[in-house]
């Protein structure tokens, strides 16, 4: 049985890292599980990879829309009808799959197969008209249309159009529809996108020897990074992103009075000023496991204060490494984080419940540490993830 994972490799962040974790899953426990990956080796190779990232967005030049919120349209893909591991696959296994990785088209060819095909529910995409986050519209539900992520008044908008396309196409594939959250589950559940179709939920999965406990004073000496001090730590890919919350964050950190306390922040940053009143520890867009796993170690907790978000790496990540979480009581979050226990579930967009989380981790000191990794390796390990999409397959 040859299973094909489909997804973008060219664009950072935790779909993509969780993609390419559960090929590694599936090959530990001995199946023939592969990827197919974009090249970007060449000049050549990342100028195609640019363009048709360009060109996918094409179709949004015609509206107002805020460049913030990401948003695909499946205008173009990379010609899956070019490889044969596609054609050889005996299970297409779609994730993201978005910004000129997957077009309509190549979703017409590999309809056209008749193999069985798993989709991955890595964000709100496959259920809706185009937008990855919904921002609390709910849309999607009836067929979308008047798009508010495209400052939209037509009923029969480009999100109205695109929604109608892929449940066409969808139709044709008969997918089995695989929600990592029971948020995504219920969702998923209730989508016109998705009526007829088999819904089920698995989470993702972590490597436990990659991500684990680092002796703290060890990890902040290798990161440069003060022994004697409370460590509050703010990740994402992009740190504007105003989905991940970072307002929330600042405000909850700048309510601490007590000088004991610093912050340590990771990923890309398009401003030079964080606007934090604690000293701010910038270590960049970190891309190496070990690296990851160090700072999520030398952090005495992990702030993740998403508006929505479904499954995220770095909270899995941290607990993982015994570092304890503070998110919003949001989407995914009360799948990993047990209130008061591995962690704390504030009131969405509620910074002074924020900084109350984080106060009442750090007070626990390594109390919640055992119960952190516990989580992690009860219920995320590669081994019983495998076993369930054996089970799937």
């Amino acid at each position: 049985m040859k299973i094909l994972h489909l997804s973008n490799n060219t664009i950072p962040g935790g779909a993509g890292k969780a993609a390419r974790t559960l090929n590694e899953a599936l090959q530990r426990a001995g199946m023939q599980s592969d990827r197919l990956d974009v090249s970007t080796n060449t000049k050549w190779d990342k100028f195609r990879v640019l363009f048709r990232s360009y060109f996918d967005k094409i179709p949004l030049l015609f509206y107002n829309r805020n460049p913030k919120t990401a948003f695909s349209t499946a205008n173009i893909g990379i010609g899956m009808n070019r490889y044969k591991i596609v054609r050889e696959a005996d299970i297409i296994h779609l994730h993201w799959v978005h910004q000129g990785y997957m077009g309509f088209k190549d979703m017409k060819y590999l309809a056209s197969l008749k193999k069985k095909v798993f989709i991955n529910m890595h964000d709100s995409w496959w259920l809706s008209g185009g937008c990855h986050v919904t921002h609390g519209c709910d849309l999607w539900k009836s067929g979308c249309g008047n798009c508010p992520q495209l400052n939209s008044k037509n009923a029969n908008d480009l999100s109205r159009r695109i929604f109608l396309k892929k449940r066409e196409i969808l139709e044709e594939m008969n997918p089995t529809i695989i929600c990592v959250s029971r948020w995504m589950f219920d969702r998923a559940s209730i989508a016109p996108m998705f009526r007829g179709f088999k819904i089920i939920q698995i989470p993702n999965c972590i490597d436990l020897e990659k991500y684990q406990s680092f002796d703290k004073k060890t990890a902040r000496e290798k990161l440069n990074l003060p022994i004697n001090k409370k460590l509050i730590l703010f990740g994402a890919v992009v740190i504007g992103d105003p989905n991940k919350g970072f307002t929330y964050f600042r405000e909850a950190v700048n309510a601490i009075e007590n000088e004991d306390f610093e912050v340590v922040i990771f990923g890309n940053n398009n401003s030079a000023d964080f606007g934090l009143k604690k000293k701010v520890n910038y270590l960049g867009l970190l891309k190496d496991d070990y690296t990851l796993a160090l700072t999520y170690s030398a952090a005495d907790v992990f702030v993740a204060p998403s508006l929505e978000d479904n499954f995220p790496c770095t909270v899995l990540e941290s607990l993982a490494c015994g570092t304890p979480v503070v998110a919003f009581n949001i989407g995914g979050m009360p799948d990993m984080i047990t209130h008061e226990r591995n962690g704390y579930l504030a009131e969405k967009m509620n910074a002074t419940k924020l900084n109350k989380g984080m106060v009442f981790c750090i007070s626990k000191g390594g109390e919640m540490s055992d119960s952190a990794r516990n989580k992690a390796v009860e219920e995320f390990s590669y081994a019983a993830i495998a076993k369930l999409y054996a089970i799937l397959y």
